[in-house]
């Protein structure tokens, strides 16, 4: 091999590692253009200002984008603000969230926000125009069954009846559809009871700072594996860390309400919330950079698998080589089970 290409591949590592070095001595890092791949946990005290940031999960104070704001996350919950572009005001071009987002502070979106599920509010909506799609009464009675929680069936839902071209509200414990004028314009012959089932949802009343919590209600439903994303330019499943397209049958998997289990699109149980255990944790220390001060977090206690002593991974090749005698090596020879 080129004695320059292998320079500047052992200086990436060099870089990479003095970068983690520096990291732990709570100094500010600079990779000068090579990238910091981290194998486990990497714990930043003050924040995160990236050009991009690809990771499973980001829990942090805040997370900027300096340049083009392109990370996708599995899971990403930020206690402070959320910004691109070095702004604190919380402004994204591009976020995609695959399972959960959770901001205490205000989130403003530059784009489109596309949600596929529900979107849930304490105190309102603010916009300057509403459209509603085309639906149906029945079609209405369907979806309230399915999406609304019992102690909300006494409220109206509007929506624009497709068939009459006006706007009309239903009120699901009376099973009864009014016009904008008050007057009732169909009464079903029976009240619908909602079929669904539910779990509890705690939220922080912002007026008065009490933790409330209504019953949620929870359906069968598919959604994308942790690690993949939706091009929604494509079309096409990616697998987040490698960037290549896959078959819907690798990206998507399917949850049982009933059983609590997760199913793969051939109907193989992939896993199940019954057998999941309580997350322990462990309390870990740092030196807050801004006060001064020494605090505590606490980190879920986990087993994962780590490279065992004079072994490295090529990330390029995918192999495993035992450094003592530059052959390849298997996992099971790499690596070894860890609880942290």
């Amino acid at each position: 091999m080129d004695r320059r290409i292998m320079h500047r591949q052992w200086m990436g590592v060099l870089v990479a590692v003095l970068a983690c070095l520096a990291v732990a001595q709570g100094q500010t890092v600079y990779t000068q253009g090579a990238d910091l791949y981290v194998g486990d946990d990497l714990i930043v005290s003050d924040g995160i200002d990236a050009d991009s940031v690809d990771a499973d999960t980001i829990d942090a104070y805040y997370i900027g984008y300096s340049s083009s704001p392109d990370g996708y996350f599995d899971d990403l919950d930020a206690d402070g603000y959320i910004g691109a572009y070095s702004t604190p005001f919380g402004i994204f071009s591009n976020l995609i969230v695959g399972y959960t987002a959770s901001c205490q502070s205000d989130l403003g979106v530059s784009g489109d926000l596309g949600v596929g599920g529900k979107v849930y509010s304490w105190d309102g909506y603010d916009p300057p125009y509403v459209l509603y799609d085309r639906q149906t009464r029945d079609g209405i009675v369907e979806k309230i069954k399915k999406g609304v929680s019992p102690e909300k069936q006494g409220g109206a839902v509007l929506f624009f009846n497709g068939d009459t071209h006006q706007l009309e509200t239903y009120v699901p414990a009376e099973g009864k559809f009014y016009n904008l004028s008050g007057a009732v314009v169909q009464a079903l012959p029976a009240v619908v009871a909602p079929a669904t089932q539910y779990k509890p949802w705690y939220y922080l009343d912002r007026h008065s700072g009490q933790v409330k919590s209504f019953p949620k209600p929870v359906s069968n439903r598919y959604q994308l594996k942790s690690g993949y994303r939706l091009d929604d330019a494509t079309g096409q499943f990616l697998d987040i860390h490698t960037g290549q397209a896959v078959a819907r049958e690798q990206a998507v998997e399917f949850y049982n309400v009933a059983e609590q289990t997760y199913y793969d699109l051939q109907g193989r149980a992939l896993r199940s919330e019954r057998d999941q255990k309580p997350v322990e944790y462990a309390t870990q220390y740092y030196f807050d950079r801004q006060t001064g001060e020494v605090k505590q977090m606490r980190r879920p206690v986990r087993q994962t698998y780590v490279l065992k002593k004079d072994f490295r991974f090529d990330r390029k090749t995918g192999q495993f080589t035992d450094e003592a005698t530059g052959k390849p090596a298997t996992a099971q020879e790499a690596l070894v089970l860890k609880q942290q």
